[in-house]
């Protein structure tokens, strides 16, 4: 059962994994991360005390959810590879529940067969969150005229209406937006296509693959110019690493050349995401990027609108007292002595 938006909750994203050296070292210590975190979480309930070093992980909740965003072991048919993959992610997805997306290297009917079936993409609800993961590598499936577009402005319309508004995000295989030199800075068609939706609706993240490495970007509305959707890219799971251009536009917040995972937590009050960079069997995975996330984006585009609110209404608080005061002097004073004044 999905957990409730009351509950607290998290769930870790990646994209991007492969068969080789590295994506076992990522699936390895995703394994032993899930392991320690979940149990250290449920111990916490039945058990109130607990050490100093362990404390930070008793806090979190535990993660109930994994997304792997395309491009799972780069099988391209050969079900050998297929099931090396599985051998290798086995210890946490069937653990946990676990849906993958399409990338480019997934044959479509071997990820159906075995992770997703078609017509791969759908929508849920996840504590606070309100998933949304589409299938961007039929380029026929996601045009203007097609059944998958026509879901997808239907889905994020009907969540004007859903109470407590969910924080949405949505997840592909394909880069909208990125300074990753993988694929010449994202799909630009798809950008086009999508941008205007994200941004409409309200739209917290994107979450992506596709580029191998990590990147928290802005997306711009085409006309407006403002940032008002998330734009992550996950496509750290173990695939080599591209490199990303030498200057970093503003757009860009944070970009690292770095294997990993995303963990995105969500409680009953608000949703935050950190990703955990992995170096290292032997070595823990490290927060190397953390975040707050709001149902219309960046919790920073919204603080200074949210301020200017509150110094308004006090404002005109202080204002009407200053007049009820004005008001109480002026009719203490006799009428005769008015008519002077």
């Amino acid at each position: 059962v999905p957990p409730s938006a009351e509950e607290s909750t998290a769930l870790v994203a990646y994209g991007d994994m492969g068969i080789w050296e590295n994506g076992v070292m990522v699936a390895q210590a995703l394994s032993t991360f899930l392991s320690r975190t979940n149990s250290s979480s449920s111990s916490s309930s039945s058990s109130s005390s607990s050490s100093s070093s362990s404390s930070s992980s008793v806090e979190q909740p535990p993660a109930s959810l994994v997304l792997h965003v395309g491009d799972l072991g780069y099988a391209d048919g050969d079900p050998v590879k297929w099931d090396k993959f599985a051998a290798q992610v086995n210890p946490y997805a069937s653990a946990l529940p676990y849906m993958a997306l399409p990338g480019n290297h997934d044959d479509l009917d071997g990820l159906s067969w075995r992770y997703n079936p078609r017509p791969f993409y759908r929508t849920f609800r996840w504590g606070r969150l309100r998933v949304i993961a589409l299938n961007t590598e039929e380029v026929a499936g996601l045009q203007r005229d097609s059944a998958q577009y026509q879901w997808l402005v239907d889905t994020l319309e009907s969540l004007e209406f859903e109470q407590p508004r969910p924080t949405v995000v949505v997840l592909g295989h394909k880069t909208l937006l990125t300074t990753s030199t993988g694929h010449g800075g994202g799909n630009v068609p798809l950008r086009d296509l999508l941008v205007p939706l994200l941004i409409k609706f309200k739209v917290a993240a994107y979450i992506c693959g596709d580029d191998h490495g990590y990147e928290r970007a802005l997306l711009v509305h085409p006309e407006s110019g403002t940032h008002t959707c998330l734009h992550l890219l996950v496509g750290s799971g173990g695939a080599r690493l591209d490199d990303f251009v030498p200057e970093q536009p503003s757009w860009s917040v944070f970009r690292q050349k770095s294997f990993g995972f995303l963990r995105i937590l969500s409680f009953a009050t608000h949703v935050s995401a950190e990703f955990f960079a992995v170096s290292s069997p032997d070595v823990p995975p490290t927060v190397i990027d953390s975040f707050m996330i709001s149902s219309g984006g960046p919790h920073s585009e919204v603080k200074v609108p949210v301020l200017l609110v509150v110094l308004s209404v006090l404002i005109i608080v202080s204002f009407s007292v200053y007049l009820f005061r004005a008001c109480l002097r002026l009719s203490a004073v006799p009428l005769g002595r008015r008519s002077l004044s």
